[in-house]
């Protein structure tokens, strides 16, 4: 009876093993990274239109209107109407843990544009990151679904909407008119970037709004957190108003007087529910 109930462990341990072999064998092989190249001709495309399940969307600037995917996942493109459209789709929800060595779910989706404007820019990612660097368009639409990064440098925007539920969002070097920004936890962070009628909304997390011309034209509230305002040169011609309904509000900045500079065409309001605003 021993023999028999040693021989029965035995067979199983060998069989689990000869099954994760092959199995881990056979994910591999079904896991390989591909690499899809793409050329277009720019004159035919005047709206690009991205979403991404697992890839980080990169928009860069380039001599030709090219397209580089490195994953594992579908690509699906279609280009009608001088509008590009490019999807990438998981194979699986992944919503169990995965226990697979060789499963690594994040690619890259890389997209070169020369110089002309865009009429129209919309990515949208799941749980990557967008990056655009030395973009210019008419409309943009980014947004980030569950968590990741919207970083944007260098580029201008004349109508944006951004959006996104974990997310931090960096505008460096650009211009953004007609923005709304909406984030549910995380930061919105502004750096050196001309900022006329938009808006700028956060739940929980932080604004930072750092080294910002004198002539921009903003609100920004927040929840829960606070905001932080800094002028690159010394502001002239605005209206500063501040509303820190459970909070403080902290001018440090001597050219201001009473929230007021000049005329006060560049109208700035900064709201807190719990959080201090600070101005420097």
């Amino acid at each position: 009876m021993k023999k028999l109930f040693l021989f029965g462990l035995s067979l199983f341990i060998v069989t689990f093993i000869l099954g994760m072999v092959t199995w881990f064998g056979f994910e591999k092989n079904n896991n390989k990274v591909k690499t899809i190249e793409k050329q277009y001709d720019i004159n035919k495309i005047n709206r690009l239109i991205v979403n991404s399940d697992t890839a980080d969307i990169k928009v860069t600037k380039g001599n030709t209107f090219k397209l580089v995917y490195k994953g594992k996942n579908k690509l699906n493109i279609s280009n009608v109407d001088q509008t590009l459209q490019i999807a990438e789709m998981s194979a699986t929800s992944k919503k169990m843990v995965d226990v697979n060595p060789f499963a690594n779910h994040h690619g890259t989706l890389k997209i070169e544009v020369p110089s002309t404007k865009l009429k129209e820019l919309k990515l949208t990612s799941n749980v990557s990151n967008i990056e655009v660097n030395h973009i210019n368009s008419v409309n943009a639409t980014l947004w980030n679904e569950k968590h990741g990064e919207i970083n944007i440098d260098d580029s201008q925007f004349k109508s944006t909407q951004i959006s996104g539920y974990e997310t931090f969002v960096k505008a460096n070097n650009s211009s953004l008119t007609d923005s709304e920004v909406n984030i549910e936890k995380g930061a919105i962070d502004i750096n050196s970037t001309q900022v006329n009628n938009s808006v700028f909304k956060v739940v929980e997390g932080m604004i930072n709004l750092k080294n910002m011309p004198a002539e921009c034209v903003l609100k920004a509230s927040i929840k829960n957190g606070d905001i932080l305002l800094h002028y690159k040169d010394q502001p002239h011609n605005m209206m500063l108003k501040l509303n820190p309904e459970n909070g403080r509000s902290i001018i440090k900045n001597k050219n201001i007087q009473n929230g007021k500079n000049g005329d006060g065409r560049h109208k700035i309001e900064l709201y807190t529910t719990n959080g201090d605003i600070k101005v420097e």
